[in-house]
């Protein structure tokens, strides 16, 4: 009796902790698309009083197009890491689409290892472009140049905290699988 009693604590404990994860999951999820609406809305917002100030005033707003640029290099890169997480990135599933059970697992995880590797990269280089240009600056703002390069490893972190989460869905549904 006390087993049972201790298996039955156990999976609820486990499944205690599995909606918190989702929890987590979900918050900072919706967390990064907030913040990237606000990026997109402030880019906006530069990009349009930059042409009002050019066009309208005959008066050029300085470094408006230097903060519409750095806002649209966080938007693509962070942008990147939530299509990852969404599993809205360009995929070919011509393949993949063909195989069932399985196969089709194994073909996600081959998949995934790939990206992991390009995202290993990608977090690598980023960080060495990030460190090279501490030191240089904009050239109307005087921002330090590696804000722009700084969500590249941001980005390539999101991917891989997201590729881990579906590497590891893909494994339990193999296991299962194996155990049917």
């Amino acid at each position: 009796m006390d087993v049972f009693r201790v298996s039955v604590s156990t999976i609820y404990n486990g499944y205690e902790r599995s909606n918190m994860n989702k929890k987590y999951q979900r918050f900072f999820f919706t967390s990064l698309k907030v913040f990237l609406v606000g990026l997109f809305i402030l880019m906006v917002i530069a990009t349009f009083a930059q042409v009002f100030f050019r066009y309208v005033l005959n008066n050029p707003l300085f470094g408006a197009e230097e903060v519409a640029r750095l806002l649209c290099v966080w938007l693509t890169f962070v942008g990147a890491g939530v299509a990852i997480a969404a599993r809205g990135h360009i995929s070919i599933d011509i393949l993949v689409d063909r195989l069932h059970g399985k196969r089709k697992e194994v073909a996600n995880l081959v998949a995934y290892g790939l990206i992991v590797v390009f995202d290993a990269i990608i977090i690598s280089e980023g960080i060495r472009l990030t460190m090279f240009t501490i030191r240089l600056e904009s050239s109307a703002l005087r921002f330090s140049m590696s804000l722009f390069f700084l969500p590249v490893p941001i980005c390539g972190i999101i991917m891989m905290i997201y590729l881990v989460r579906s590497i590891r869905e893909t494994c339990t549904n193999l296991l299962r699988r194996r155990n049917e």
